[in-house]
């Protein structure tokens, strides 16, 4: 964001570090809610914030738990690479029509 004045920079990295936290405890109250069996957070919730952007705060979360981190949950993860790759291309692709850079 070198192009950008300080303070706009610092509002667009907000709500991005926000989606990188809240990512993060829903991935860790999901494996509270799977070590003590009650109702889980749907994948498809996890699909959506990687899709947003909450990929590197999931990744994180995933590694520290150790939750979704089995060999049977690798259909899952790779849904959540596409779900990541897939925003990240359509933030770049957006960046050519709006005046902001949108991949925050």
């Amino acid at each position: 964001l070198p192009s950008l004045p300080s303070p706009l920079r610092t509002l667009l990295l907000v709500p991005s570090s926000h989606l990188q936290l809240l990512s993060a405890s829903i991935a860790a109250y999901d494996k509270g809610t799977a070590i003590f069996g009650r109702s889980r957070t749907p994948e498809r919730v996890f699909v959506l914030l990687s899709f947003l952007g909450g990929w590197p705060g999931l990744s994180i979360a995933f590694l520290i738990c150790n939750h979704k981190t089995s060999v049977r949950k690798r259909p899952f993860r790779f849904r959540l690479g596409v779900a990541a790759a897939a925003g990240l291309g359509l933030r770049r692709y957006a960046e050519d029509w709006l005046p902001l850079p949108f991949w925050l």
